[in-house]
């Protein structure tokens, strides 16, 4: 009897399924036994960690319960202080901060002298609330930045060791789009 040889497979090679089934058996092997270890080890993580972490107070100021519009809307219409909002959230950040360690750059006397100059703005009249609504929709609305961004002056660490001198020569373009809008920094995370 004539043995058939086909064409891109070795002329020892019996079946073409052959291979499909080694590949299945060696898939379910590391699948399964990769299941296995990450078990083991988020049980040894549960027995370290769970239960031990701090609990971060709740939100006592109803500012910081507003959205960004509300409060932009609020600003404009002269129903809230820049200042007074800058503020809420200065404090706040200063409340959670022993509990979530997420800032590394503060910039709260920067935010409150632009919270300052927001505020000199619309009381001067110089800009209709419309007109502040369509040029800078978020005026005085405070943000924080990751350290993946970069903001002109602050440090953007990327969290790593490596950067933690690398300080920004410009704001990177989402930051600046932000700032064009109205936003006021208030500290780099």
């Amino acid at each position: 009897m004539e043995q058939v040889v086909l064409e891109g497979f070795p002329e020892d090679f019996s079946h073409p399924k052959m291979l499909t089934r080694m590949q299945s058996f060696w898939y379910w092997f590391w699948y399964i036994g990769l299941s296995i270890v990450h078990f083991i080890a988020h049980c040894i993580y549960v027995l370290f960690y769970c239960g031990t972490g701090k609990v971060v107070p709740t939100v006592k100021n109803p500012l910081l319960l507003k959205s960004a519009t509300k409060l932009a809307e609020e600003i404009r219409e002269g129903k809230l202080k820049c200042v007074d909002v800058v503020q809420a959230y200065i404090n706040r950040i200063l409340e959670v901060e022993p509990y979530i360690n997420a800032t590394v750059d503060c910039c709260f006397l920067d935010a409150m002298e632009e919270a300052r100059k927001v505020d000199s703005l619309i009381a001067s009249g110089q800009y209709t609330k419309e007109q502040l609504a369509d040029t800078k929709p978020l005026l005085g609305v405070p943000f924080s930045v990751k350290v993946l961004l970069l903001v002109k002056g602050l440090r953007c660490t990327g969290g790593s060791k490596l950067f933690a001198d690398l300080k920004a020569g410009d704001d990177s373009p989402s930051v600046a789009l932000m700032k064009k809008a109205g936003h006021r920094h208030s500290n780099d995370q």
